[in-house]
């Protein structure tokens, strides 16, 4: 049969349509996608983070045309119900900050500040925290690090309009930023090795308070799921606490230091660092089932799987900030071995140093 000539123009239309229409992102997939920068932050590249929970080969993933094309990302940071992710761009001489809703491509800009430390939302997903410096200071050129004394956490809307600064006035580096309830956020203040401390901002009226006892040095605060407790570092040791900060308790006790503790979906288990030797530990809330699961190399946290308690790890190749790369691992706990991320065209040993997992669509 032949198509009526009037049909044709229609017809070559649709197929320059399709041609010109880039690869969009994989369905929401029963464990999420995997987002990562790739090229020195050219592109980003998504592929179905299934693989990593079943062991199966990992696809080739598939480049996101997003644009502004210009732009070096260095992460993205999502929200719980997977909508919106907070992007992080470097274009010196300062840090940009884009909302991303796929399967829209565009990023949105909604700050640029001198330097971007890290992002966190709440937990409906409705405002972001930002600790970083607004204007004042400069990047260090050697280590790509903002003079952080006068960091401060400002707070934006899902829309990306600023609603305020909320440590204004207040010296030191803010950091490990957490939300303890839609209102109240919990952060690390940092001056010195000697002046170190744990806080609470209210949102609603910007007003702070230590979290537990201030004359003690407190560091790396990490909000259980629930957020009814708080692990935290004090003298390399692993303490737990009440979310208000009362009943701070000792939970484990070792040789080497304790960094960057981080809990499982669960609430089972608890990760960290330990330094001196290297290595990667877990153990129960309760001060229980401790063990090491890794030889070498940091955490940074695990997969948003409620069902899953798969850590992520990575080790860190090179000194320099603009070129370093990264081995990526994922560990099933309590008793997996570090199976190593596997991504065709990429070698393993040159991944980069930022993984964004996109936790399932709700």
């Amino acid at each position: 049969m032949k198509l009526p000539l009037r049909s044709l123009p229609a017809l070559l239309a649709l197929a320059l349509l399709v041609a010109c229409v880039p690869p969009q992102p994989f369905p929401s997939d029963p464990s999420g996608e995997l987002f990562f920068p790739a090229d020195n932050g050219a592109r980003v590249d998504v592929m179905p983070a299934d693989c990593l929970v079943t062991g199966n080969p990992c696809p080739a993933p598939i480049t996101l045309s997003l644009y502004p094309e210009e732009w070096n990302v260095i992460g993205l940071d999502w929200a719980a119900d997977a909508s919106t992710a907070a992007v992080l761009a470097a274009d010196e001489p300062k840090d940009h900050l884009a909302l991303f809703s796929p399967p829209s491509r565009q990023l949105r800009r909604f700050a640029s500040l001198a330097f971007v430390r890290e992002t966190a939302w709440s937990p409906d997903g409705k405002q972001l925290a930002v600790a970083g410096v607004a204007e004042q200071g400069q990047k260090n050129a050697a280590t790509n690090e903002g003079q952080m004394e006068g960091s401060n956490i400002l707070l934006y809307s899902v829309a990306g309009k600023e609603l305020g600064n909320l440590t204004a006035g207040m010296p030191g580096r803010k950091s490990n930023l957490g939300w303890l309830s839609a209102d109240t956020l919990l952060f690390q203040n940092f001056l010195s090795e000697q002046d170190c401390n744990v806080y609470t901002v209210t949102v609603g009226s910007g007003s702070t308070a230590p979290w537990t006892e201030p004359q003690l040095c407190h560091a790396n605060p990490a909000i259980s799921p629930d957020g009814a407790q708080v692990a935290f570092v004090r003298d390399g040791n692993l303490y737990l606490a009440d979310g208000d900060g009362s009943d701070a308790t000792l939970i484990l006790d070792l040789p080497a230091s304790i960094d960057r503790p981080a809990w499982s979906p669960d609430g089972q288990w608890i990760a960290f660092d330990e330094t001196e030797p290297s290595a990667i530990g877990v153990v129960h809330p309760d001060g229980t089932g401790y063990r090491q699961v890794g030889e070498s190399g940091e955490n940074t946290g695990f997969a948003p799987l409620p069902d899953k308690a798969l850590l992520l790890a990575r080790t860190v190749h090179g000194q320099d900030a603009s070129n370093a790369t990264a081995s990526w691992f994922v560990i099933p706990i309590p008793d997996g071995q570090p199976a190593a991320v596997v991504v065709p065209g990429i070698p393993p040993d040159q991944m980069p140093l930022n993984l964004s997992w996109r936790p399932p669509q709700q």
